[in-house]
This record gives C-alpha cells, sequence and structure tokens, in this order.
C-alpha cells in the first residue's frame, strides 16, 4: 500500500481528480479497439482498479465544508451528464463498426468492452435517479431503458423505504447464492415496478399510455430498432450482450450492497443493513456508490458528498475484486457470512476484516 500524507485538502482535489477521469471509461473502448488493445477495457476494470485500491489504499477523502473550497461542484455535477453522452456515442459507434469492419477475437473484445461500459452507465443511472431535475431522472431512465431494465428506477425508490426486509426485494438473506438472488430479484423489480407505477397512473387518473412502466418498455423497443438499423444482426448481438451485463451487474452491486443484512419487522430502517466499501478508485469509479451506508440514511445527498461512515458493516473489497468470488457461492459464503453474523449480532458496528 502507498502511504500517502495528504492533508483533508490534499485528497479532496485527489479526488476530484479521479472522478474527473470517470467519463474516460466508455472511451476505453475504441481506444483499445483502434490500438490494437481490445481488452483494455476489461483490463481497467478488473485488474487496473482493484490494483490501483491496493496501491492507494483506503479513500481518506470527505466532502469540504467551506463553500470557498468547493468551485468544483458545477464540474463535479456535470461529470455523470457527460459519461451519458459519451457512452451512447460509443453504443452506436460500437454497433457500425461491428456491422462493417470488426471480425473475430476483436469483435468478440468489443462487445465485452462495451458491456462494461455500460455495467459502469448503471451507476450513472442510480447516482441521476436521486437528482431533483427531471433532466437528470430522464437520462436514469434512459440507461435503464438501453440495458431493457426500465422499472429499475421506479422500484429503486421502493427499496429505500424496505430495506433490510427480504420479502420486500433487494435485501438477499444470508446464504442466498447470487445466481438465485438474480432471479427472484429480477422477477420481483418487475413485478413491483409494475404495480408501483400502475398505482400513480390510477391515483392521478393518467391514461395507460401515461404509464411510465410501459413508456420504458417503449423506448427499449425504439433502441433495439436503433441497434438493429445501424448493426444489422450483430447490432442485436451487441444489445443483447451489454443489456443483460448492465442488469447483471445492477443486481451484482444490489448483492454486495445488502447481502445478509436485514432488520426484523417492523423496525425502522439504519444504517447497518448496507455494507460500506472504501477503495478510492473503486469509489471514484462508482460515483461514491460504495459509501452506500450514508445514501441510506440520506438519498438525497449527491455522489461527491457522501461520507465514510464509520461503524458500519464493511466488505472485504472493492466491488470489482468481488466480481469474481461472487460468481462462486461457495468462496463469496466463506468470505462474507461470518461478517454478516458478526454485523448482525452487534448492529452499528463495522463487520470484522
Amino acid at each position: 500500500m502507498v502511504l500517502c500524507v495528504m492533508n483533508l485538502r490534499g485528497w479532496y482535489y485527489a479526488k476530484l481528480l479521479a472522478f474527473s477521469a470517470f467519463p474516460i471509461v466508455p472511451l476505453l473502448v475504441p481506444i483499445g479497439y483502434c490500438a490494437g488493445a481490445p481488452w483494455l477495457s476489461a483490463a481497467f476494470a478488473f485488474v487496473g482498479i482493484p490494483l490501483l485500491d491496493v496501491l492507494i489504499g483506503a479513500d481518506r477523502t470527505q466532502p469540504l465544508e467551506k463553500p470557498a473550497l468547493r468551485l468544483a461542484v458545477a464540474w463535479l455535477r456535470t461529470i455523470p451528464r457527460l459519461y451519458v453522452f459519451l457512452w451512447l456515442g460509443v453504443l452506436l459507434w460500437a454497433a457500425h463498426t461491428l456491422a462493417s469492419e470488426a471480425t473475430g477475437a476483436a469483435a468478440v473484445w468489443l462487445v465485452v468492452s462495451v458491456a462494461i461500459a455500460t455495467a459502469f452507465a448503471t451507476c450513472v443511472a442510480h447516482e441521476l435517479l436521486h437528482w431533483p431535475s427531471a433532466f437528470d431522472r430522464g437520462l436514469a431512465r434512459l440507461i435503464m431503458a438501453t440495458v431493457a431494465y426500465g422499472p429499475f428506477p421506479f422500484e429503486h425508490l421502493h427499496h429505500h423505504a424496505k430495506v433490510g426486509v427480504p420479502a420486500e426485494g433487494t435485501t438477499p438473506p444470508l446464504g442466498q447464492s447470487l445466481w438465485g438472488y438474480l432471479v427472484s430479484n429480477i422477477l420481483f423489480t418487475l413485478r413491483s415496478g409494475w404495480k408501483i407505477e400502475r398505482r400513480r397512473q390510477l391515483a392521478k387518473r393518467l391514461p395507460l399510455v401515461g404509464n411510465r412502466h410501459l413508456q420504458q418498455w417503449l423506448l427499449t423497443a425504439v433502441i433495439i430498432a436503433v441497434f438493429a438499423t445501424i448493426g444489422g444482426a450483430w447490432g442485436l448481438v451487441l444489445y443483447v450482450a451489454q443489456a443483460a451485463f448492465g442488469v447483471f451487474t445492477t443486481e451484482f452491486v444490489n448483492y454486495a450492497q445488502h447481502y445478509g443484512l436485514r432488520r426484523e419487522a417492523g423496525a425502522p430502517p439504519s444504517g447497518s443493513l448496507s455494507w460500506n466499501s472504501n477503495g478510492f478508485m473503486t469509489n471514484a469509479f462508482t460515483l461514491n456508490i460504495t459509501r452506500h451506508v450514508h445514501h441510506h440514511l440520506d438519498a438525497d445527498v449527491p455522489y461527491y458528498d457522501l461520507k465514510y461512515i464509520d461503524a458500519m458493516p464493511v466488505l472485504p473489497g472493492g466491488y470489482l475484486a468481488l466480481f469474481f468470488p461472487a460468481l462462486i457461492p461457495p468462496v463469496w459464503r466463506r468470505l462474507m457470512d461470518a461478517r454478516a453474523k458478526r454485523s448482525a449480532a452487534s448492529p452499528g458496528r463495522a463487520a470484522a476484516t
């Protein structure tokens, strides 16, 4: 681990630089392809980020309080929006490239790289979903429609009220595998998203065309048609692959954020119902979604103002470091079950590492 001696302000600007690098992720797709290294995105995501977490060490940043030191806020608010437009451009470029020139291993790696960029886009969707602007929430809906998971924005707000209750979705009980959770929670999200939106529509006496759940699926159909028009059969392959990985990683993150942390019926939600993670680079390249305890305590706080709160459950690694262990249930349970049990026995205290 690199021991860096910096004051609070120094770490703030280091994190600002790291956040500023986040929109580069979709650009790694064409850069890697044109440079003859189409695996670049995968190497950065699954090797580079976890390795940098180890080298840099724990994320020492906390939001600055004084407005005079917050001149970068306008740029911080631009970063997620910039990511969306760069990512959309890369999607269209990749569909065209696959149809016109990419072949063999390069084509496969191109599809994989786009899927990785889409996975990071779902972190953007989660962030923008909580912003007050209708434009930003619309971008969040566009992202989730692009991965054919349009109901997620409606169900996610329900999740904040029901976190810690396995019967209400998004809280995997102790011992449930990622694979079992994927099936159960995707089905739950589709059903719950429909019910939530249908109640809103009926309460406001809106016509069926005013149902946002249906609007999301119509938008997905339009997006699929665009992929098919630009890329033909390869465009459809690209769409399905990036959508499937986008949904998969969305639910993997949900799984890692809440595994085994439950509350009794009728008990109020609390910060101890979420797992924190505190790797510097993982935090920066997931827009601090890893500071999930604070996010659940106050969902209106933007990503750059989220704090790391001590004495709360802590994952043994960043999301990208835990991705492959989560695919193997015995390995995941060996890493997580004892930690979850200790956290349940001592709510509000960090899980032992």
